[in-house]
């Protein structure tokens, strides 16, 4: 046991003593990362019952083969202005922002990230929910953008897809649609 444990300890020291230098540089590159993860780490139970609860609600959204979502419009943040800098500045500490079931539409937040007013994109109200205020998301546009559509996706107008009308009518109408 003695003779054994002596080889190792041997064995050991040499190791040690070659990685010496990276062992130490692994823990000092380290050390940020993991003071974050345990600043946010009253986080990790509410994400851990958000994942769990998540299970029923993407069975539903993929439910017959079909994509049910809500599509929630959102007006673009204000460009930065000459002397504004994008900045990293939020540092709020942990919080859950209502999860398992935040708000829908979620709340505008006001960010720490360079420009003068901070706000996020605010939710267009009404505009889903009151497509008869005006062309844009109205019955007869809906009506167009499918006609137009079908073709592409070798369906009849009456086929097509709502969301497909929500994504290629503001295209339609010559508004950028982006992914953020």
């Amino acid at each position: 046991f003695l003779a054994g444990t002596t080889g190792f300890a041997t064995t050991a020291r040499a190791v040690v003593a070659e990685n010496a230098d990276r062992i130490i540089e692994v823990n000092r590159v380290g050390r940020p990362t993991l003071s974050l993860l345990a600043r946010y780490s009253p986080e990790y139970p509410c994400l851990a019952r958000s994942l769990a609860e998540s299970n029923d609600f993407i069975g539903k959204t993929f439910a017959n083969g079909e994509l049910h979502i809500t599509l929630e419009v959102v007006r673009s943040r204000d460009p930065y202005r000459p002397g504004e800098e994008p900045a990293w500045g939020e540092h709020r500490g942990p919080s859950c922002f209502g999860m398992p079931r935040p708000p829908v539409p979620m709340p505008a937040t006001n960010l720490d990230d360079g420009t003068s007013n901070g706000t996020s994109g605010r939710a267009i109200p009404g505009f889903l929910l009151d497509p008869s205020s005006g062309y844009a998301g109205s019955g007869e546009e809906q009506a167009v953008v499918r006609s137009l559509v079908a073709p592409a996706m070798g369906r009849q107008a009456d086929d097509v897809p709502d969301l497909a009308t929500l994504l290629f009518g503001p295209m339609a109408r010559g508004t950028a649609v982006g992914q953020s």
